[in-house]
């Protein structure tokens, strides 16, 4: 039996109620099919009872689920429909739907338990409040007698009207099936138990609720080919248990992963189903099962389901929320192999939207294909993962769906890490001109795009000034990209982009819905031969609205040094990414995965293989001839005068690489067009161990070229081959990798320095010695540094391996410490030749996260010059990674002594502060992590960090500027059980 503890607010809520005469009398906090509001939907419903011997209006009060917050939601004070009669009720609307009248309030119950409060019009007055505890589909909770101190649960809710005599108290628990849902290879036989000898079991195939007018269990059930069970123990009483569903498929021969979506059918059709009122956003509750490609359960959880994006297809796409009204906040998961990301609140079951193949042109492959390309140009891209799976409703068959991430707020914590505030924007239809804030505000935006209009970017303090607004490398990726797969269904529709809401906050762009390009027939917008190039970057033609979608680009490509990166950035992608062998070879992926499983796709929607095959070749056509076009369209908007071959090779092979323009070329021989009177440049990288020599070619091919050690820049007038030439490297090169100089005062193992050997061979470093710019240290007899090894330098031996434990790789002491503001650190070899120097420094243009926030200065890139800031980078953990790989250059395999061996939340740094501070703690293996803020009256403000990390040091930093001064407390949870916390003061 589960045991239903009314909370310690309980206690309150009699004695507010004792004082007044208006009270929440009865509500449902999950209304499946109770009730209706006027508009036809199930809604969460509050009835407020009028106890006096008079009218009274409640217009003008202020209701709240808040306690820090009582004016949360104010009833209008200018209707009647808010006045109660004596001894009379009112039913009020907990939608969060306010545009649908008075009665409507700005917020929805929770059916986890919270906290409910009435107040006053001063908004300070508590005229009636509640607390309670979890709630039950269709399972009302009210007082009795009606405006009394006693709550009960209701099977007959009575909104409007007395509450009944008969209330409940616990509710009973729920059945037992013997078999888990899942795939089967043969005939099932399945039990279901209850605790109760008096009780009954009702079950249902259907996906209905059971009730008392369901089958009733009474022995096994044999199953015999795919079914759909839901059962609950229904006894006197009791309120009725909570309804186990489980899918059971037997003999199935799909291969892809599948999703089982359970609910009761009135949900789904009929005058209160989401798909017969597709249009209505309603939200139904859902059970949900996850099985993976081995056909194993991966997840299920109780859910809400609506309509995505509602069209007249007959396939509609899904949107699915974890939220805690339905028991869970979150999905706890690894759902796409391709991302670390095992946190979802909200996915998505596409249909394929334009391209789905229910549609007589659908390949089902179009969108996920393209956020798979756009991610390999650059795995920093923002995409929507994509995983396609079957989708079974109720037991029906409902076709192939994609299984996607929501890009909302939540999108981009777990994709980029970030929970501050956000201003996230999309131009999409069924929005007032086609903007819609999806997150914060248009502002900024607006801002950027006026001095664009305003200003000629071809001077450079107005383009620098662009630069510092947007990231303009995502920016070009993101509209060649689109550019390249001829997306029609764009520029005044799909585009997203977002930015953190703060002083120095970029904008970023984020790939959604580009299925209506590569092919997909719609007039001429389908051809590879279509000049997308000219639309996206014109004032004509559909959906560039006189040039108003394009100003970003025109803008910046008024600058000459942008258009020739623009020219040449489309010239890399298009010899590297965007070939057709690589474009068509990673379609063929696709295809390959979901040609076993297709046929029964096509049959549901009553199309055939033949035409899906056909529509594949119109698909490869367009990639493999789409180059040769856009070649063309670039030659012709830039008035250039053709292109030439370019052939580069390196001597001797495996020496080094090349970088060319934006892209690395570690494949030789490399071929590739570039266009003539663009210039272009090429990077010699020696591998590990060598040196660049020189550059070898034809002066007759070359015009207006120039060499600089390792880098050499040309406008060739003809096809070239260049070669280079490497030898292998005997000088000692011993790099500064890695400086520790200023420590948190929550995690201090005092200074230290980092050396790297990144030669082939071992060194001899006895007798060397370190500098600053006022003391040296030598380096003992026989240091021996193998290849590929590091050495740390310690100002304090014993307080370094207090932290990071016993250091064979650390020595010391210094009996120095480094500057703080930044100076110069030299390395002398035995001889007095000086072999590598830092000099760095504690703000702009150096990472300013080492200076006291617990993070260390990493090179992040070894054989990158180390003399330069913008190759050096904050650590990504706090206390850095000594003695091993940077952590900025790729993840990290702690060795044990580097790795914490307990869970602890240390100290903020600084405290007090205003307003930025950081937190720093430590995870001893992989662990869901919660980090959240409270303030003083113990409400939770902020959540810094949600999400499963791997064993390490961490920290997170708080903007706390838009909170008042005060103390505030935060807290460390691993695994739902809270480890620590601490307190901050907060002084402005």
């Amino acid at each position: 039996m589960k045991i239903l503890l009314l909370p310690i607010f309980f206690i309150i809520s009699i004695a507010f109620s004792q004082q007044s005469t208006i009270f929440i009398n009865e509500f449902m906090a999950s209304n499946t099919n109770i009730i209706q509001d006027e508009y036809g939907g199930y809604e969460d419903w509050i009835e407020i009872y009028n106890a006096t011997d008079s009218t009274f209006n409640i217009g003008g009060l202020f209701f709240s689920d808040d306690i820090s917050d009582l004016k949360k939601w104010q009833l209008p004070d200018t209707s009647n429909l808010t006045v109660i009669d004596s001894m009379g009720f009112l039913v009020l609307w907990a939608d969060a739907d306010t545009l649908e009248g008075p009665l409507h309030i700005g917020f929805r119950l929770s059916a986890s338990g919270e906290s409910l409060f009435l107040t006053d019009s001063n908004g300070i007055t508590i005229l009636d409040q509640i607390s309670f505890p979890e709630q039950f589909d269709n399972i009302s909770y009210g007082r009795q007698p009606n405006g009394s101190e006693n709550w009960f649960f209701f099977n007959n809710p009575t909104p409007g009207s007395t509450n009944e005599s008969n209330g409940l108290f616990d509710q009973a628990n729920p059945p037992e099936f013997s078999l888990q849902g899942g795939f089967y290879d043969s005939n099932q036989e399945l039990m279901i138990t209850s605790e109760y000898s008096d009780s009954l079991i009702f079950y249902t195939f259907n996906g209905s609720i059971p009730t008392i007018n369901s089958y009733v269990y009474n022995g096994p059930i044999n199953i015999n080919s795919s079914s759909f069970i839901r059962a609950r123990v229904i006894k006197e009483g009791l309120i009725p248990s909570e309804v186990i569903s489980h899918s059971y498929f037997i003999n199935s021969e799909v291969h892809l992963p599948t999703v089982s979506l359970i609910t009761d059918p009135t949900n789904l059709w009929g005058s209160d189903g989401i798909l017969d009122n597709k249009y209505k956003d309603w939200e139904k509750p859902v059970h949900l099962e996850f099985f993976d490609d081995d056909h194993k359960l991966g997840f299920q959880l109780t859910a809400g389901i609506k309509i995505h994006s509602p069209d007249g297809r007959p396939q509609q796409s899904f949107r699915i929320y974890a939220r805690n009204e339905y028991g869970q906040e979150y999905v706890n998961y690894k759902i796409f192999k391709d991302k670390a990301i095992d946190i979802f609140y909200v996915f998505i079951l596409r249909n394929g939207g334009n391209d789905g193949s229910q549609l007589e042109n659908g390949t089902h492959i179009r969108d996920p294909f393209a956020h798979t390309l756009y991610r390999q140009i650059n795995p920093d891209n923002a995409i929507a993962a994509s995983k396609p799976a079957h989708v079974y409703l109720n037991g029906s068959y409902w076709g192939i769906y994609n299984l996607r991430e929501r890009q909302d707020k939540q999108y981009i914590e777990t994709n980029y890490n970030y929970t501050g505030d956000i201003d996230f924007l999309e131009r999409a239809f069924d929005y007032p001109g086609n903007r819609n804030a999806i997150e914060g505000d248009w502002i900024h935006y607006d801002a950027m795009r006026q001095y664009i209009v305003d200003n000629d970017l071809n001077n450079q303090l107005h383009y620098a000034y662009i630069e510092s607004l947007m990231d303009i490398n995502n920016f070009t990726d993101y509209w060649i990209f689109e550019i390249f797969i001829g997306n029609f269904d764009w520029l005044s529709n799909n585009i997203k982009f977002w930015r953190p809401k703060t002083f120095d906050g970029i904008w970023k762009w984020v790939l959604w819905d580009v299925d209506h390009g590569m092919g997909l027939p719609y007039l001429n917008y389908g051809d590879p031969a279509w000049n997308t190039l000219n639309w996206a970057t014109g004032t004509t033609g559909d959906r560039v609205d006189n040039g108003n979608n394009t100003i970003i680009i025109r803008g910046l490509l008024k600058n000459e040094k942008y258009k020739i990166y623009f020219i040449n950035r489309f010239a890399d992608l298009l010899n590297g990414v965007l070939l057709p062998k690589h474009t068509i070879a990673l379609m063929d992926e696709f295809v390959s995965y979901l040609n076993p499983d297709i046929d029964i796709q096509l049959n549901r929607w009553n199309q055939t293989r033949p035409i899906w095959e056909r529509n594949l070749a119109k698909m490869r056509d367009y990639l493999f001839n789409r180059p040769q076009f856009v070649r063309q369209h670039i030659l012709n908007k830039f008035d250039l005068s053709g292109t030439y071959d370019l052939a580069i090779d390196i001597q001797p092979s495996g020496y080094g690489s090349i970088k060319l323009n934006s892209i690395k070329i570690d494949t030789f021989l490399w071929k590739g067009k570039y266009f003539k009177s663009v210039p272009i440049q090429l990077i010699a990288k020696p591998s590990i161990g060598y040196v660049f020599n020189e550059w070898s070619f034809e002066t007759d091919s070359l015009e207006n070229y120039t060499i600089s050690g390792d880098t050499i820049e040309f406008i060739p007038f003809g096809d070239i081959n260049l070669t280079a030439k490497f030898s292998q490297d005997t000088f000692p090169h011993i790099i500064i990798n890695e400086i520790n100089y200023y420590s948190s005062n929550s995690f201090d193992p005092k200074d230290w320095i980092e050396l790297y050997n990144c030669q082939t061979f071992p060194i001899d470093i006895s007798g060397w010695k370190f500098k600053d710019d006022a003391n040296s240290y030598t380096i003992p007899n026989n240091i021996i540094l193998d290849p590929d090894q590091y050495i740390v330098l310690c100002q304090d031996k014993d307080d370094f391996e207090e932290i990071f434990g016993s250091a064979d790789y650390a020595i010391g002491n210094l009996s120095f410490g480094l500057d703080r503001n930044g100076e110069s650190l030299r390395l002398f070899n035995d001889q007095n030749i000086l072999i590598d120097s830092v000099d760095y420094r504690n703000s702009y243009p150096w990472p300013t996260e080492p200076n006291g926030a617990g993070n260390t200065l990493e090179l992040t890139d070894p054989m990158s010059d180390n003399t330069l800031a913008q190759n050096w980078a904050a650590s990504k953990q706090i206390g850095g990674t000594p003695g091993g790989e940077n952590s900025t250059v790729t993840s990290i395999t702690y060795s044990q002594n580097l790795s914490p061996e307990k869970f602890q939340l240390f100290q903020n740094y600084p405290n007090p502060f205003n307003p930025f501070t950081t937190i720093g703690y430590s995870v001893k293996s992989r662990s869901h992590v919660v980090l959240k803020v409270f303030n003083i009256q113990g409400k939770q403000v902020e959540t810094l960090v949600n999400r499963t990390l791997e064993k390490g040091w961490y920290s997170a930093k708080w903007d706390a500027q838009r909170y008042s001064t005060g103390v505030y407390f935060y807290l460390l949870e691993i695994e739902g059980k809270i480890i620590a916390v601490k307190k901050a003061l907060y002084i402005k």
